[in-house]
This record gives C-alpha cells, sequence and structure tokens, in this order.
C-alpha cells in the first residue's frame, strides 16, 4: 500500500514538474515570437506619418526613416555584437543609410577577432520618390555589390514611404552570370503570385534591359495584415547569414 501511495506521488509530482516547464518553453517562445509591432511607440510613429500623408503633408526621405530606425534595434541588439552605423560609406564611396554589421569574436580566426562584417543593408526613400524597377538596379544592387562581406552574400532592405521589400544578395552568382538571379525577394513562405494577390500582397516581375528578370515582393509597414510576416523575415535575417 505504501510503495503504491509512493509511486503515485511521484507520478503526480513528475507530471507538476512536466507542466511547469511546458508552461515555461510556451512562455519562452512567445517571448522569441513578439513583435516590434506590439509595440505602442512604433505603431503610433506609423499612425502619425499615415495621418500626415493623408493631410496631404510633404513628408521627407527623413521622415520616413524614423520607422526602419525605430524597428531595426528590436531585432539586431547592440548586446548581440550588432551594430548600427548610419550612412556608412562603401568601397566605392557609396553610402546607405543603414548597413548592420556583426562583430566577429571567435578565436578561431584571430586575425579577424574585433572585425565587423557587412549583414544588412538598409535604403529608403520617401513615397513616389522612385520606383521599386528603379530603386533595385540602380541603387539597392550597386550598393550591396560594394559591402563584400566575408561569404559573398548581404541582407538588402529597400523601403519607400511606407512600402518595403527584402532582398538576398548573392555576390558569387553575380560574378558568375551577372543578373538579376543574384538579387531574389526573401520569400519565407514561398508564396505563389497567385497566394500574393489573395493577399493583396503587390508584386511586381519586369525584364531590365530585355534580358534581366527582376522580382520585388512589396509589403506595407502601415497594413497591419503585414505585420506578421515583416517581422518573420526580420527574424529570419537576425538569425541566419544571407
Amino acid at each position: 500500500m505504501h510503495l503504491l501511495l509512493f509511486i503515485l506521488s511521484c507520478a503526480y509530482l513528475r507530471s507538476l514538474f512536466i507542466t511547469k516547464a511546458i508552461n515555461y518553453n510556451i512562455g519562452q517562445s512567445i517571448i522569441l515570437q513578439s513583435s516590434v509591432f506590439d509595440l505602442k511607440f512604433v505603431t503610433a510613429i506609423i499612425t502619425n506619418l499615415k495621418n500626415r500623408d493623408k493631410s496631404k503633408e510633404n513628408l521627407f526621405e527623413s521622415d520616413y526613416s524614423i520607422i526602419i530606425g525605430a524597428i531595426l534595434p528590436y531585432y539586431f541588439e547592440y548586446r548581440k555584437n550588432w551594430v548600427l552605423p548610419p550612412e556608412i560609406w562603401s568601397l566605392d564611396k557609396r553610402r546607405s543609410d543603414f548597413v548592420l554589421t556583426k562583430t566577429l569574436l571567435s578565436h578561431n580566426r584571430p586575425y579577424l577577432y574585433g572585425h565587423s562584417f557587412a549583414h544588412l543593408m538598409v535604403e529608403c526613400k520617401r513615397k513616389h520618390a522612385v520606383s521599386w524597377i528603379k530603386l533595385v538596379p540602380e541603387q539597392l544592387w550597386n550598393q550591396a555589390d560594394s559591402f563584400k562581406n566575408d561569404d559573398g552574400k548581404l541582407w538588402v532592405i529597400g523601403q519607400i514611404g511606407f512600402e518595403i521589400c527584402f532582398f538576398r544578395f548573392d555576390v558569387t552568382k553575380y560574378m558568375e552570370s551577372e543578373t538579376f538571379a543574384n538579387f531574389s525577394p526573401l520569400n519565407l513562405e514561398r508564396f505563389h503570385d497567385a497566394d500574393l494577390d489573395y493577399l493583396n500582397i503587390l508584386h511586381v516581375t519586369e525584364s531590365v534591359n530585355n534580358i534581366d528578370i527582376l522580382q520585388v515582393i512589396q509589403w506595407r509597414l502601415d497594413d497591419e495584415h503585414h505585420h506578421r510576416y515583416i517581422h518573420n523575415m526580420l527574424v529570419h535575417i537576425s538569425n541566419n547569414k544571407a
């Protein structure tokens, strides 16, 4: 009898431990899954700009760049070796609005200890300042090519007003073919064109110079239905090389 009570007590305590562990893991996953768009000041910035835009106020690049400037530090934390210098000069004297760099602290390559590698390049433009078909080949492409890091790859974010696009830049592919195949849109959900149409997500696929095919998927910072996808892509970029 005593043995049976002991076994039942152990089983009960074990179930409590498992329940607590599950609850703890769920709590941890919720913390990890939290989005920058859950922060009131971020949504307040977006709402403020939307209202000013509706009132026909003449907004500048510096106004829209406040959004991405508020978002990036949330996913690229200083305590995790990220550095966010503004308007860093590239090798051929081009400038990007932001370039996220990761500082190497591995002793396996002592000659690179403390060196910062370009991980993400960001370029922001005001609303209607330029089209995506013009911005990507004339500015994003050229700037990304200047920031060649240790593995020849780089993440790129472009922003035009409230629109935002994510790209993976592969220098190796560029050296092989010199086409837009090296500058591909990030599509974590593997959406097809029909899926994007159903979700009201603008996307374009156009020919450049009658040869190169350029693809752009346009997400909106002012559309709460897009926030989950934008969040997931930023989490992915912060945790993975291009």
